[in-house]
């Protein structure tokens, strides 16, 4: 997310701050006497979050677009098309 954030020309102070914010997060989630810790991701639910999220997938789809697969990308999904005469080239194509 903080690579997506320097692509994009964002200022070092920013990224650093980001960067802080997400090494500092740990979710955790518990039932009855079963914990899980999780220190990945970005927190839901705010402006950041979906700020982060379209950074970090606009250069997923810079990166598939092109040789014979059409991708898009709407909110939080992404639809990958590929067409192709045979069920090989279609799956060469993915």
């Amino acid at each position: 997310m903080c690579d997506a954030l320097v692509r994009h020309g964002s200022e070092y102070t920013i990224v650093r701050w980001i960067k802080a914010t997400l090494e500092g997060r740990v979710a955790v989630t518990s039932l009855n006497l079963y914990e899980v810790r999780d220190i990945q991701g970005y927190p839901q639910g705010g402006v950041l979050s979906s700020l982060l999220w379209c950074l970090v997938v606009n250069g997923l789809l810079t990166r598939l677009s092109g040789g014979g697969v059409f991708i898009q990308g709407y909110a939080d999904d992404i639809c990958l098309l590929a067409v192709g005469k045979f069920p090989n080239t279609v799956s060469g194509l993915m």
